[in-house]
């Protein structure tokens, strides 16, 4: 396989086509549209593919009818040819690298779907900083926890914790506050 892609580091994928293989094989693991920008981003941050060579990929993909893209969210979906394409092609892709972008990308999905579920803010009152965090279902607000943070990097750590799972603070929560035990 010709090695005609710029490296993101060691061990990444240098193969164009390894790069639209995976892209497509993540896209259909997932079952969800993903914002194209957001996926380079995230595979050049952990060494799987260099940001351009990802663009690149997803507009080739697009071009030969492998993925389709919905421009109102900057979203892209795989098509049933990319979707057969990647199935076939998955093992020329390295097994490692295969599982790595899976996973993260299914959780940058996850926390974009929770993101959307929540509200998060950061007040200041009375020189003091809070960070609000609310889980949202149906429109229907079912809890808000306001904490008292020091910082901007402390409120930004407990909003990603938050992200990766309300539903885990809400029914921990719930948990702590009716158990029996001291």
């Amino acid at each position: 396989m010709e090695n005609n892609a710029i490296s993101a580091g060691v061990g990444s994928l240098i193969s164009t086509a390894e790069i639209k293989v995976l892209i497509c094989y993540v896209i259909n693991g997932v079952k969800s549209a993903v914002p194209g920008k957001q996926l380079a981003n995230l595979f050049n941050i952990e060494g799987i593919a260099n940001y351009f060579e990802v663009m690149d990929a997803l507009e080739a993909l697009l071009k030969s009818d492998n993925l389709t893209y919905n421009e109102a969210d900057d979203t892209y979906n795989v098509t049933k040819k990319g979707a057969d394409a990647s199935e076939t092609l998955k093992t020329i892709l390295p097994y490692t690298i295969k599982e790595k972008a899976f996973a993260l990308t299914a959780k940058m999905i996850s926390k974009l779907k929770n993101a959307k579920d929540t509200k998060i803010e950061t007040v200041k009152e009375n020189g003091v900083m809070y960070l609000i965090c609310s889980a949202v279902e149906g429109g229907q607000e079912l809890m808000s926890v306001k904490i008292m943070v020091t910082d901007e990097t402390q409120a930004s750590a407990i909003k990603e914790r938050f992200l990766d799972n309300p539903s885990k603070v809400y029914t921990g929560l719930v948990d702590l506050l009716t158990s029996d035990s001291q």
